[in-house]
Formats: C-alpha cells, structure tokens, sequence
C-alpha cells in the first residue's frame, strides 16, 4: 500500500482472502481478488505469533487445580502431588502465583483435612523455590506475604 493510498477509515480490505488456501481456492476463477487500491497475491503473507504472559491467568492445570480446590475438582490431589515437586514451567509459574498459591495452600489445610500432607509439602516446595530462585522478587514477595499473614491457627 502506497502511503498515499493509505487511508484509516478504508475498510476494502476485508472482503480480500484471510489465509493462502481461501486464494488458491479463488485462484481457480477467473476473478482474482483485490479491492480498490487493495491487491493480494499468493507471495503476499503476514505471520503473527503471540505469546500471553498474565500475572492473573495461568495454563497450568495443577495450578488451576489447586486455586479453584472449592469447586471440588477431581484430581486435586494429584495436582497437589504434582505441586510438591514441581520442575520446568511449572515452577515460574508458581513462583508467579505464589501469594494466591500460598492462601489456598493454607485454606485447604484448614478445611480439607485428609490432604494435609501433599498441602504441607506443597508448602515447603514454595518455600525451597523462593529461595533457589535468582531474582530476589520472589522472596520479597514471599516476605511481604508472611508481613500480612492472615492465617493466625495455622501454627495451631
């Protein structure tokens, strides 16, 4: 597109092929695609790859296990087994979620009885990650949270 042709407001190119495949397709007719100042050939292509990094959303299945526990997932316990030694991604991303982790790890210790052990090691894996890790935030976090920490009978 010269940028003398360019406009904001001129929308021709969206009826022009989204992807490679719909323009051979429509290479086959004898109309070839194009749209006012628009044109499209098959050497014409973008790529767009993203990658999605969120302090509030996570992909990790154990991780999203564990912080939705009251919904009564399945395999909690296997998630938090999981969690107890975690390597990889997994442990980014627990050090991410590490304040949100930390209160559902002490919520289930108060009111699920049964998973106190896997809850505890959980715990201790935290604990061990904050410190392995280079970047100093985590343990700043991690003391942050113990400055706030809101469970008072968990030492109980």
């Amino acid at each position: 597109i010269e940028s003398s042709h360019y406009d904001d407001n001129n929308t021709g190119y969206l009826p022009l092929p989204q992807t490679k495949r719909v323009l051979r397709d429509l290479g086959n007719t004898t109309n070839k695609p194009h749209s006012s100042v628009f044109s499209l050939s098959e050497k014409s292509s973008v790529s767009i790859n993203t990658l999605i990094c969120s302090t509030l959303l996570t992909q990790n299945e154990h991780i999203l296990n564990v912080l939705g526990w009251r919904e009564s997932r399945p395999n909690l316990n296997s998630s938090l087994i999981m969690l107890a030694a975690p390597f990889g991604d997994t442990q980014e991303e627990m050090i991410r979620f590490l304040c949100p982790l930390l209160d559902a790890m002490f919520e289930l210790w108060e009111e699920r009885e049964q998973l106190e052990l896997p809850v505890f090691d959980v715990i201790i894996a935290l604990f061990k990650l904050t410190e392995e890790q280079v970047n100093s935030t985590s343990a700043d976090s991690l003391k942050k949270y113990l400055d706030r920490f809101p469970y008072c009978n968990a030492a109980v």
